[in-house]
């Protein structure tokens, strides 16, 4: 079982309003890769390192009262865990979390 809650809820809650969020599991030998995408606002490059840091928030205004900053920390936690990667990059409309694992 792949653990996706500190990825999708961090993902939805960001989701533009009317926006989408999508999911894709693929086997892309020799990895299997789930990539989360959604059509929110894209992350500040200055943020991108340091998403998966515990207690990081990127925008505190956005997340005041909502957040402790550990799901992402926890996330990659889990994935690496399991010899896996995690990652965040932004995309022409939107982000897309990458979770890598070899087979």
């Amino acid at each position: 079982m792949i653990e996706t809650r500190g990825v999708s809820k961090y993902v939805f809650s960001y989701a533009s309003s009317g926006g989408k969020v999508i999911m894709t599991l693929a086997q892309e030998e020799p990895d299997i890769r789930l990539r989360v995408y959604n059509t929110g606002a894209p992350i500040d490059q200055k943020d991108l390192p340091h998403l998966f840091e515990r207690f990081y928030r990127a925008d505190s205004a956005r997340t005041a009262g909502r957040s402790f900053g550990l799901g992402l920390a926890i996330a990659r936690s889990i994935a690496e865990a399991h010899r896996g990667t995690i990652r965040a990059e932004n995309q022409p409309e939107g982000v897309c979390f990458i979770v890598q694992f070899k087979i």
